[in-house]
C-alpha cells in the first residue's frame, strides 16, 4: 500500500478551507456581486400624461 505523504494538520487544514471556499463562492453567487439581478418586465402601453408639479413651495394658497 502506497502512503500518502500529507500530515493530519494539512488535512485538518485542508477540511477547513476548502468549506470556507465553497461557501465563499456560494454568498458571492446568490446575494453578492455576482448575484442575479430581478429584472421586471411589462408591455408597452399608450398612454396621456396628466401635468403635475411637486416639491416644496407648490402646494395650494
Amino acid at each position: 500500500m502506497i502512503h500518502l505523504p500529507i500530515s493530519s494538520r494539512k488535512l485538518a487544514l485542508l477540511a477547513v478551507i476548502i468549506p470556507l471556499l465553497a461557501l465563499l463562492i456560494y454568498v458571492a453567487l446568490s446575494s453578492g456581486p455576482l448575484a442575479q439581478v430581478p429584472v421586471t418586465v411589462t408591455t408597452i402601453e399608450n398612454r396621456s400624461i396628466a401635468p403635475a408639479l411637486f416639491g416644496i413651495g407648490t402646494g395650494p394658497g
